[in-house]
């Protein structure tokens, strides 16, 4: 296009079917005008100087005649170099009346001929699908509504509207627990019907707010945003006006109506008794303030609040200009690169304004789409989850670096080796190597402290509490009493096994002396040693009632209910003993670090508490898989940090992920560690690559996912 551009040649016509419209004037009164291209029905920004050589070509004309005419015409002068990239710009987006080469057309077809896949991933974030044409309509209906806009319903709006809010917060906590009410397969058939019918409502606003002002609408339907579907109404001819309030009053209509239709329902569920009609009110009212206050006034999507943003500002393309200019600012801070500001009579405030909303949009993206790709990959297939993950990391980082990348490769001009390029070359690569390269590095573990040894009292049967000899924390040295049991059923089969056994030694006695009932004596001391057997068994179970302790120690905890006479339930546990100065901590090690650590091995136990740091060594390491957690303080249900699940039916802590378990001794704890203290266990790891970890850890949820 550059060779069409020479003095002494005619410049290339503009299409005939073309319009040009004045548009609002810039904060510092500069005129703008917008170029509408009916064919692709979309709008240009352009100069003053760009609509003057739009105006004054004429056919056959050269770039000094061009010159010359607006020179006489007009004051504005024209550059060369404006000249160029404006007719630059209007041939890369066909508005010139030019043929182009057959080479132009087939690789802008194949630019364009993508496969359904990669259609989906470009588009997926947000797709338009128009459904009617309602301008017609508009035209036929719009003198039934108008009295809705005038200054005296407005006001009315307002008042009711403010008085809904008054409302709303002298009775907010009801309003705020209706809401679980509502959490049901039905209520959110409700809401949904709710939302569709104040949505209508919301986009009719825009639709017949923009017809008053004679603005085409060629046509309402639905738009997926990350496939969540959504109305929108197509109001870009409002470019075509000249009066920006008249713009933001298009962009504003849909929330104030919302406003509007929110603020009449607070005051009718306040009013309301219970039942339906209360009912109705508060799902309009709750579905109309979340959605405007939340979603449609948040300007980091192309929703209504965006829009109202550019025109308070008087931006348009507010999102385009702002990406620009931070783009620019961060160039000129990091690199040191000295190039024109892409915004002419930029002020500070305007800078600052412009970049804080392109830091806040950049931010907002990056945790939606994570939000969204977290929910996919919890709520329905895991691996769709990470598969959206990674692309919207595609999307929203690489993607743009490598394209940023790119924009200042070919800005070789304007690069020089100068202070703010070295330090931001520095830290990059320093970030990158701490990223990729090997490094030494220290992982921790969640652990818990836990007795060497200790002993768990419980009831070995049903019985009665029959003296108590031991209380909470009270020394106890092996063989002393702890609680003695009486088991009254016991106490029955026993007396009975003892009766039995007499009535037996009496027969065998008598029939020793009978020769004729002589042949029943082997049977009947076989029933004695039977009988003596049961009964053994039984003395000795009586005996387990008579709990004692197994060793040195300290009882660290004890049930303080318990009572004489107090019936117990068998396997009930009592208490636990152990030697407070026989401590040891079990740690619990990922799959992916179960390597790293050996037996003997020093490492370092870590108290969050009070910041102690004990050291110890590794006695032993499990090489089966922790199923079951049984130190309940580390599960995730009692935010501790090990992810678990509870089974419905045992009540068991079932593992989510893959832990094996070690056992550590500790040197010298010094007193001051205490059984079931969490912490993190310290260990020096081998060197590792923060990038390999983050690969291995993505294939591995692959493979775990995909149930190979």
């Amino acid at each position: 296009m550059a060779e069409l551009i020479e003095d002494d040649k005619p410049l290339p016509a503009f299409r005939k079917d073309l319009e040009i419209f004045e548009g609002p004037n810039e904060v510092d009164g500069s005129p703008t005008f917008n170029l509408y291209d009916p064919v692709k029905a979309k709008y240009y920004k352009i100069t003053w100087g760009e609509s003057l050589i739009f105006r004054y070509l004429k056919p056959g004309m050269t770039p000094n005649q061009l010159y010359e005419l607006i020179a006489s015409q007009t004051t504005l002068k024209v550059t060369k170099e404006e000249v160029k990239f404006f007719f630059m710009d209007a041939f890369r987006h066909d508005l010139l009346a030019v043929i182009k080469s057959p080479d132009y057309y087939s690789r802008l077809h194949d630019k364009k001929n993508i496969n359904l896949f990669m259609w989906i991933i470009y588009n997926y974030l947000y797709i338009r699908i128009p459904l009617i044409n309602p301008n017609s309509f508009l035209e036929k209906t719009v003198k039934y509504v108008r009295f809705l806009g005038s200054p005296p319903a407005l006001t009315i709006f307002f008042i009711t509207g403010f008085i809904g809010i008054v409302f709303l917060f002298t009775r907010f906590g009801e309003f705020i627990n209706t809401f679980t009410y509502f959490f049901t397969p039905e209520g959110i058939v409700i809401y949904a019907l709710a939302i569709s019918c104040v949505k209508i409502i919301h986009e009719f606003s825009h639709a017949y707010t923009a017809k008053n002002y004679g603005v085409y609408v060629p046509s309402m339907g639905i738009a997926l945003i990350v496939l969540w579907p959504v109305l929108y109404t197509d109001v870009t001819d409002g470019w075509k006006l000249k009066n920006r309030n008249q713009r933001l009053r298009i962009s504003a209509a849909g929330i104030i109506a919302e406003l509007i239709i929110a603020g009449l329902c607070t005051i009718g569920w306040y009013y309301s008794d219970k039942g339906v009609a209360q009912s109705v009110f508060f799902v309009i009212a709750s579905v109309t303030w979340i959605s405007t206050l939340i979603i449609n006034l948040n300007p980091a999507v192309r929703f209504d609040g965006y829009y109202i943003l550019g025109d308070i500002w008087g931006v348009d393309n507010l999102q385009q200009r702002a990406f620009n200019l931070t783009r620019w600012k961060l160039r000129e801070w990091l690199l040191g690169i000295n190039v024109p500001c892409p915004e002419e009579r930029l002020t500070t405030n305007r800078l600052v304004g412009m970049m804080a909303y392109t830091i806040y949009t950049w931010i907002y993206r990056v945790f939606l789409y994570t939000a969204i790709a977290l929910f996919v990959y919890y709520k329905f297939t895991k691996a769709l989850g990470v598969f959206l993950f990674l692309l919207e990391i595609a999307i929203f980082m690489i993607w743009p670096i490598s394209s940023e990348i790119k924009v200042i490769a070919g800005m070789k001009q304007h690069l020089t080796a100068n202070p703010r390029m070295m330090v931001t070359l520095t830290i990059a690569l320093a970030l990158l190597g701490w990223f990729v390269l090997p490094l030494p590095h220290q992982v921790k573990f969640s652990a818990i402290t836990a007795p060497i040894e200790q002993q768990l009292i419980y009831v070995p049967a049903n019985a009665v509490v029959k003296k108590i000899h031991i209380e909470r924390g009270q020394d106890i040295k092996k063989g002393e009493p702890i609680i003695e049991l009486d088991s009254p059923q016991l106490n029955h089969e026993i007396g009975k096994l003892d009766f039995e056994k007499q009535i037996l030694e009496k027969q065998i006695y008598l029939i020793s002396f009978s020769d004729p009932d002589r042949s029943y004596l082997p049977e009947k001391k076989a029933e004695l040693a039977s009988n003596n057997e049961k009964l053994l068994g039984l003395q000795n179970k009586q005996k387990e009632f008579d709990i004692r302790s197994q060793l040195d120690g300290k009882i660290y905890l004890w049930d303080d209910k318990l009572f004489e006479g107090m019936n117990l339930a068998q396997d009930t546990v009592l208490g636990k003993i152990a030697d407070p100065q026989k401590v040891e901590v079990i740690a619990f090690i990922p799959e992916t670090d179960a390597t790293i650590i050996r037996e003997g091995e020093t490492v370092y136990f870590r108290t969050p508490s009070n910041n102690d740091l004990f050291k110890g060594k590794v006695v032993s390491v499990n090489p089966v898989r922790t199923a079951v957690l049984k130190q309940f303080p580390l599960a995730s249900i009692f935010h501790g940090d090990l992810a678990v699940t509870e089974d419905p039916t045992t009540k068991e802590l079932k593992m989510v992920d893959t832990y094996y378990t070690i056992k550590v001794s500790i040197e010298d704890h010094r007193d001051v560690l205490r059984f079931g203290q969490t912490g993190y266990l310290e260990v020096e790891g081998p060197w590792k690559s923060k990038f390999m970890v983050l690969m291995k850890n993505i294939l591995r949820i692959f493979w775990r996912e995909s149930g190979v």
